[in-house]
Formats: C-alpha cells, sequence, structure tokens
C-alpha cells in the first residue's frame, strides 16, 4: 500500500517528511530518520474519499499491474 501511496501522494508525504526533518533533503540521514513519522502524520491527514481511491487503485494493480513508471523504479530499486 505504501508504493500506491508514494504514486498518488507522494509530495504530500514528502512535504509532511521534509517538515519533521527540518526541510532536510529527500535521502538525507536527516529525512530517513522522520519518514515513519511523517508517512505516519500523511495518512492520518487523508479524507475518507482519498483512503478509497487508494485502496481502488490498490485493487487495479492487483488485478493488472502497477503503471510502468511504478515498475521501473522498482527494478531500478530491487534488482533481481
Amino acid at each position: 500500500m505504501k508504493t500506491v501511496m508514494k504514486h498518488l501522494y507522494g509530495t504530500r508525504i514528502e512535504a509532511a517528511v521534509r517538515e519533521l526533518s527540518d526541510g532536510a533533503q529527500p535521502g538525507s540521514k536527516e529525512y530517513f530518520s522522520q519518514y515513519a513519522k511523517g508517512y505516519s502524520t500523511f495518512r492520518k491527514s487523508l479524507t475518507k474519499k482519498e483512503c478509497e481511491a487508494a485502496d481502488a487503485e490498490r485493487e487495479k494493480w492487483e488485478l493488472d499491474q502497477p503503471p510502468p513508471e511504478v515498475q521501473q523504479k522498482s527494478i531500478i530499486l530491487h534488482p533481481h
């Protein structure tokens, strides 16, 4: 579900984490140290409609497959 959330709401997640990490750049130690808390804060801020949209997207990915850009990022981050 995190991948779906990052795909749909990545800029909002990043903003939440950067706020908690005093504006640290993504990829920095400070950013990563606040990622879980920022992601949790973001999840709590979602409306019911946004949660339903994410669930629908997750189901779509499970039935078909993630969009090409998500597949490509996955291959880059997790080569076989």
